[in-house]
């Protein structure tokens, strides 16, 4: 039977971070499961793919980045490694021991991250259409939206009407993707808090350092957990076919390729996205399985 899924949240770092928890509903022993959604999302938009999960597994999926206490004396630290840092923190305090994390997108690089400099938390990597260093398309994006006129577009966007940022959304998907009907407010939903829009603002304006710096990072030291790539053979926002530099910086692998599917699989290909998680989390590899 499996247990509700309970939103909580978890002060860490100078930060609220909210999170969804499901509790294992037996198999004491199995490693935890960290989830880690995109940019412009929540830990909601991870719901679906969460039921897929092992029900023997706690599953915990965080929303990122969180928002700051109103008496913290500085700023939380927003770059790749504080995010991944502040992960790290986050799974001590709720008693996650070397879970394996789940990172889509830029939560995959977040998860990237977290193996590179604190290899000793994680047990495994899956990774859904991550964001690399390796991929350089979309620096024009972000250098935009990290210029004047691109603050003003994100703090804009709250004000859109629902059905144009449905349809902004919805680009971000494939051919198979395109015919289902999905729920976009928990994508909405970040863009409804100018602070949460601050936050993501702040985010962007380290990312392509902390990508170059992930990326010199893991060509010197391979991530030595083992990794469940699953990509879109129709991801635009992170084309498969930057998969091989990244695979080449990671010690053990194994990558799904979803025919049709965009940069979303969590949504397109959720039935399909949980079995191969399944599968590969039974595998006999040490610390995962």
């Amino acid at each position: 039977m499996a247990m509700p899924l309970v939103q909580r949240e978890i002060l860490v770092d100078g930060a609220r971070l909210e999170f969804l928890e499901r509790e294992a509903s037996e198999g004491a022993g199995l490693a935890p499961m960290v989830l880690l959604h995109g940019v412009a999302a929540s830990a909601w938009t991870l719901e679906l793919l969460i039921a897929e999960l092992p029900l023997e597994r706690r599953i915990i999926a965080f929303s990122l980045p969180g928002s700051e206490l109103p008496d913290s004396a500085a700023l939380s630290d927003v770059s790749l490694r504080g995010l991944a840092r502040q992960v790290c923190d986050a799974a001590r305090m709720l008693g996650l021991e070397r879970p394996v994390v789940l990172g889509h997108s830029h939560g995959g690089a977040i998860a990237l991250q977290m193996a590179a400099s604190f290899p000793q938390e994680v047990s495994g990597l899956i990774l859904l259409c991550p964001a690399h260093p390796f991929l350089l398309r979309e620096r024009w994006i972000v250098a935009f939206y990290n210029s004047w006129v691109g603050h003003i577009v994100g703090h804009s966007i709250r004000f859109l009407p629902e059905w144009m940022q449905g349809v902004g959304f919805s680009r971000l998907m494939g051919p198979a993707g395109r015919k289902l009907k999905i729920d976009w407010r928990p994508y909405r939903e970040p863009f409804q808090r100018r602070d949460n829009v601050v936050q993501l603002l702040r985010l962007l304006k380290t990312w392509s350092a902390d990508m170059d710096a992930l990326g010199v990072q893991i060509r010197q030291q391979k991530i030595l957990a083992p990794t469940l790539f699953l990509w879109g053979d129709a991801d635009s926002i992170v084309p498969i076919k930057t998969a091989p530099a990244l695979e080449a910086c990671v010690q053990e692998w194994e990558l799904v390729t979803l025919p049709g599917v965009g940069h979303l699989p969590n949504e397109e290909a959720v039935a399909e996205c949980g079995s191969a998680i399944r599968a590969w989390l039974q595998r006999p590899v040490d610390g995962v399985s």
